[in-house]
């Protein structure tokens, strides 16, 4: 059987995220988003995308060998999990020092906890990770994404119920709708500011900005265990995703649920027990 390019692999784990979408469903694969954000925070945007289109249920991901200093021994017959990891090379500076340098990137295998002889007591990851107190002001998060994002105003006499306004970098809040609402508009058009500033969304339709945006909304509600409605999925359905163009949604939201998360952590979020 001839060896699988390093090309070919990553051309079927990219459409292999399409096929997700289609047999799990939007819905389920926001949730599962939301999982990894929290479970896979220390993997970059490309190894997240990577990691759902093979195995969306993961929550701890390793190496052989890692696992195997973890006392944890890889079960026979798993299928790996391939992620990017930077190929190094030795140099030498101008100062006569040795170093290392990346000289590129190739696929490495990995395995989920799920993978491995752990206890089941030792694969359960709570839903949530992170918690935001029930009654949360968004003046107090609107101050924090102001801080870390793009300055944000509440404002009366706009019809939307938050605008990015990315000429100016600025965000308004509808100052007239419900706590909740106002969150969720804050979260949507700070993941606006994050993705689509004035120079970086000039390659991306209309409709692809709302759904980075809303998807990006729906995933940081869903971690802060915020309730959330169906918009997200259902515009997720809608859409029409050629698989690597699905591929880019998902780095894309995974950068900003992250940009988001670290503006607001100093105020909504407490460690769950």
């Amino acid at each position: 059987m001839p060896k699988t390019s390093t090309k070919e692999r990553y051309v079927e784990i990219v459409s292999r995220l399409a096929e997700r979408l289609t047999d799990t469903g939007p819905q389920a694969l926001l949730d599962l988003l939301a999982i990894a954000m929290v479970n896979l925070s220390r993997y970059s945007p490309l190894n997240v995308a990577m990691i759902m289109a093979q195995r969306p249920d993961a929550t701890d991901v390793r190496g052989y060998r890692t696992w195997k200093k973890a006392g944890k021994q890889v079960l026979k017959g798993e299928r790996a999990i391939w992620i990017w990891a930077p190929r190094l090379k030795k140099t030498v500076d101008e100062n006569g020092e040795e170093k290392e340098v990346i000289a590129g990137f190739r696929l490495v295998p990995v395995f989920d906890i799920t993978q491995t002889d752990a206890t089941p007591e030792e694969t359960q990851h709570p839903m949530h990770q992170i918690t935001a107190p029930d009654h949360l002001d968004p003046h107090a998060l609107a101050r924090a994404i102001s801080a870390k994002i793009a300055p944000v105003t509440f404002v009366t006499g706009i019809h939307a119920n938050g605008l990015y306004y990315r000429d100016q970098h600025r965000i308004e809040i509808n100052r007239n709708i419900p706590p909740a609402a106002q969150l969720h508009a804050l979260f949507h058009e700070a993941a606006h500011a994050v993705l689509h500033g004035k120079d970086s969304a000039k390659d991306k339709d209309r409709k692809r900005l709302e759904l980075e945006a809303e998807t990006s909304a729906y995933v940081v509600s869903h971690i802060l265990g915020f309730e959330v409605d169906l918009a997200s999925s259902t515009y997720l359905a809608s859409y029409g995703t050629k698989p690597d163009e699905l591929f880019e949604i998902v780095q894309d939201v995974t950068a900003a649920v992250r940009a988001i998360l670290a503006a607001v952590q100093p105020v909504a979020i407490t460690k769950a027990a």
